[in-house]
């Protein structure tokens, strides 16, 4: 089988990575989705509420400017692998009082912290396509977005 879903993963790996960040406030869980023969990359920071509701990587408005820039290099999503550095989506709450005086807590999206990132480094090469600790990435073309995407491409895998 040549693509990558998302709904495919080990239950072994979710549990874990959720146990690594359970004191954390993240939520859902997203893998990486494309074709194993990807020669394109995209790497985001991590996933939103729109990725997390649609279980893919750049989805709601990230997933339209990313459908726009994919048409302009001639690509379809089925040709190309997108991940994110997380797997969870971070978010800080808000409580917002309304004009009637009820209360409403608020998510919204948030950089990873450091402490996030390094607790689901071993996770992140061992699931791309292709990549295996110490190994060179196999793609032609990597494109971050968020400077968390950067750092992690340009870092290698370093262990636990």
């Amino acid at each position: 089988m040549d693509n990558i879903q998302s709904a495919v993963v080990d239950p072994n790996i979710i549990a874990l990575c959720r146990a690594r960040l359970a004191h954390e406030p993240v939520e859902g869980f997203l893998l990486g989705r494309g074709t194993r023969k990807a020669k394109v990359m995209f790497v985001g920071e991590a996933p939103g509420a729109s990725e997390v509701m649609e279980g893919r990587p750049f989805a709601g408005q990230a997933g339209k400017e990313m459908d726009m820039y994919l048409d302009r290099l001639a690509l379809t999503r089925a040709e190309v692998y997108m991940t994110s550095t997380m797997r969870s989506r971070p978010y800080k709450e808000k409580t917002i009082v309304r004009a009637d005086g009820q209360k409403v807590i608020s998510r919204s999206n948030r950089t990873p912290t450091k402490v996030e990132i390094m607790r689901m480094r071993r996770f992140w090469m061992k699931r791309l396509p292709g990549c295996s600790p110490g190994s060179s990435l196999p793609w032609e073309i990597s494109r971050c977005t968020g400077s968390l995407a950067v750092m992690r491409l340009s870092h290698p895998y370093t262990g636990n």
